[in-house]
């Protein structure tokens, strides 16, 4: 499989997304911890549960999905943390270390890499342009 084939949930294979927001909303009377992600292309995005067209939407405030919800093909989508953490094998934070997110109940194993991007020999991109 290519690292660009869009698999039927409409993510696309082996490609990088960017975490823009987190929030935590209430659906019929249950929280429900989010994630809202984005396709660096600018198009391509989530069609399961939460997704732009998806009727969940319509279990929560107004107010929550007036601030939230934008239903535009702009690579840009909302997903529950459960989804995330199933559809998602790995996470980089890009600072020193993940203290800012201080709860008990995470736990990180954190690596630190040293060392410089030289082209040609170590500065890289994605699979097509290695």
């Amino acid at each position: 499989m290519s690292s660009s084939t869009s698999s039927p949930n409409g993510l696309v294979h082996g490609h990088a997304y960017t975490v823009t927001g987190v929030i935590q909303l209430m659906s019929r009377r249950k929280p429900v911890k989010m994630v809202r992600l984005w396709n660096p292309w600018g198009k391509g995005e989530w069609n399961g549960d939460w997704s732009d067209r998806s009727s969940l939407w319509q279990t929560v405030s107004s107010q929550d999905r007036e601030k939230c919800l934008s239903v535009a093909e702009d690579g840009e989508f909302w997903m529950t943390l459960v989804d995330f953490c199933k559809f998602y094998t790995d996470l980089d934070i890009c600072g020193l270390n993940p203290n800012f997110l201080d709860e008990d109940s995470c736990h990180w194993r954190t690596s630190m890499v040293e060392g410089r991007w030289v082209a040609g020999t170590t500065a890289g991109g994605c699979m097509n342009y290695k």
